[in-house]
């Protein structure tokens, strides 16, 4: 059985189609469990998605908008919290309005969700089950 790389500091994070933007990590990496001398994202990662354009609404999203990552590497722990792995994901609410504007002005339904994975580790020594 093999494991799934450990993300740390270098990491590449994307947003998912049909959607695009540009991804922060909020989060700091742990101080203590680095690997090659790159923190490891852990616990309660924080993210920040901006310049989010639509495709399938054919329409761009103002502003910022805030998410956590969804942890599953609950079997490896550092600082006390599950390690960020690849293929985790966020996904973030984006509008709750039932009538928001599609393609052509065609109205879309609600929850439009962003959402945001882990694409590489930026790192492939250091894996978890």
């Amino acid at each position: 059985m093999s494991g799934i790389p450990v993300a740390v500091e270098g990491l590449k994070i994307e947003v998912q189609l049909p959607a695009k933007g540009i991804v922060s990590i909020t989060s700091p990496p742990s101080e203590i469990c680095k690997v090659n001398g790159k923190g490891v994202y852990f616990k309660e990662v924080e993210i920040s998605v901006a310049n989010i354009t639509l495709a399938v609404l054919g329409s761009a999203v103002p502003g910022t908008v805030k998410g956590k990552m969804i942890l599953t590497a609950q079997n490896s722990k550092t600082d006390s919290g599950a390690m960020m792995r690849v293929n985790d994901i966020a996904e973030i609410l984006i509008s709750q309005d039932p009538k928001h504007p599609g393609p052509g002005g065609s109205p879309t339904p609600a929850p439009i969700v962003l959402t945001v994975m882990v694409e590489n580790a930026g790192q492939t020594i250091f894996t978890s089950l």
